[in-house]
């Protein structure tokens, strides 16, 4: 069985939702960070950054949930890739990373508060503006399409989604409908009820 050190409740929960759709089992492997085990010796080992998630699987040792995912996948249900030509695939990568590289950046320190403190009015006014720029970008995206690439679900749904799923608590989404209406679809999905109930 893959073992991963990561909590549901941390960004390894991407590569949970991933495993289920794949109708794999992830092991998890409790890290107690207040005891700094993150950081340990045996631990830095695995992944040099000290971050959760981290997967093993056997000898292969992977670190970044979007790379957890890629492998998860690929692996175990790789039909999740939709048409595999080299525009689709690139299409995947482009919006699996901006999610990461602008949509969370953006919503990040709204849901991290719960964590490291309030922020600032004047900062969470800023980060609401940032997240809505990027929010507006992708629900323009989803004007007429039921997935982020193609006509099925596929990793690139999982990757997005489980960033824009991150904000709801923090930002009004009704200013989006297209990526609400995505939402609520991925919400009925069995293997993510089996993550996020």
């Amino acid at each position: 069985m893959m073992k991963i050190y990561g909590t549901k409740q941390s960004s390894a929960s991407r590569c949970y939702w991933a495993a289920a759709e794949a109708g794999v089992e992830l092991e998890n492997v409790p890290l107690d960070f207040q005891k700094q085990e993150h950081k340990s010796e045996a631990f830095l080992k695995l992944n040099p950054n000290g971050k959760v998630p981290t997967l093993v699987d056997g000898d292969v040792v992977i670190w970044e949930s979007m790379a957890i995912n890629n492998y998860i996948l690929e692996k175990h249900k790789p039909e999740l890739f939709g048409e595999m030509d080299a525009g689709s695939h690139a299409l995947l990568l482009q919006w699996s990373y901006w999610s990461l590289a602008h949509l969370q950046k953006a919503i990040e320190p709204l849901y991290m508060q719960k964590w490291i403190g309030p922020m600032s009015a004047e900062g969470v006014e800023a980060a609401k503006a940032d997240s809505t720029k990027w929010l507006t970008i992708l629900d323009k995206h989803l004007e007429g399409r039921e997935y982020i690439v193609g006509k099925t679900f596929t990793i690139a749904d999982i990757n997005v989604g489980s960033v824009a799923f991150s904000g709801k608590d923090h930002i009004d989404y009704n200013a989006f409908p297209n990526v609400s209406r995505w939402l609520a679809a991925l919400a009925q999905r069995p293997a993510y009820q089996q993550v996020y109930g």
